[in-house]
């Protein structure tokens, strides 16, 4: 190994922390909105819980003498049914409001009820991604970063799934925005985007497209060093 070759990530005090930090971050903001969000955005405040032998997920509400009831869904068999109907808050007109949902499946909604599944796939992505950030560089402050948002949205969304079974989202992109010449997504939804996601979601899309982007970046300045020394 060369002197100027820089340490593995794992090495490096300032590396770990950045790791540590930003994943830790992420995590705090994630499950601060999901709590504010719940009890703040429906006209009474709500909170996600489990019940039954099964532990299904099941919204509660908090009536006027602070006791918290479950609310029967509308739907059977689909506990976001539960959730009272609101007008939401808006955050920007026609870009962003906030609506409460459960989503029992994973981003976009795929998979609904397989939660062990996603819990398993969790536990794995967060080794993995450790393992990966352990083993680079200690200069990859960029790729640490990126590592970090996925971490951190894993965790954010494992936390909600391991507890209540389903995950607490409520941002809404486009709000009552359609899509054009009478157009809709498969099962008839005609708003340009109709998922509801969290800040967990946003931290795994976005570092995954930060991940791929700068391990491309990287290679592509290796094979240029390569060519020099050549």
């Amino acid at each position: 190994m060369s002197d100027n070759t820089p340490p593995l990530a794992f090495r490096c005090r300032r590396s770990v922390l950045l790791y540590l930090g930003i994943a830790a971050a992420v995590l705090a903001v994630d499950l601060a909105s999901k709590y504010w969000s719940f009890r703040c955005v429906a006209d009474v405040p709500l909170r996600l819980a489990v019940q039954g032998d099964d532990g299904q997920p099941v919204i509660e509400a908090r009536d006027a003498e602070g006791n918290w009831m479950a609310l029967p869904p509308r739907i059977a068999d689909d506990p976001a049914s539960a959730i009272p109907r609101h007008e939401g808050v808006t955050v920007v007109p026609s870009v962003l409001d906030l609506r409460l949902m459960i989503n029992t499946g994973a981003v976009f909604g795929v998979g609904q009820g397989a939660q062990r599944l996603f819990i398993a796939i969790s536990i794995i992505a967060a080794v993995v991604i450790t393992v990966i950030f352990m083993r680079s560089g200690a200069d990859k402050r960029g790729m640490h970063i990126a590592l970090a948002m996925v971490l951190g949205g894993a965790l954010g969304n494992l936390y909600d799934r391991a507890l209540y079974h389903g995950v607490r989202d409520m941002f809404h992109l486009f709000p009552d925005v359609q899509l054009p010449f009478g157009l809709s997504w498969p099962g008839g939804a005609r708003d340009v985007y109709p998922w509801i996601f969290n800040v967990a979601d946003m931290a795994l899309v976005l570092g995954v497209i930060a991940v791929v982007v700068l391990s491309w970046y990287y290679e592509r300045q290796q094979l240029k060093r390569r060519s020099a020394r050549g």
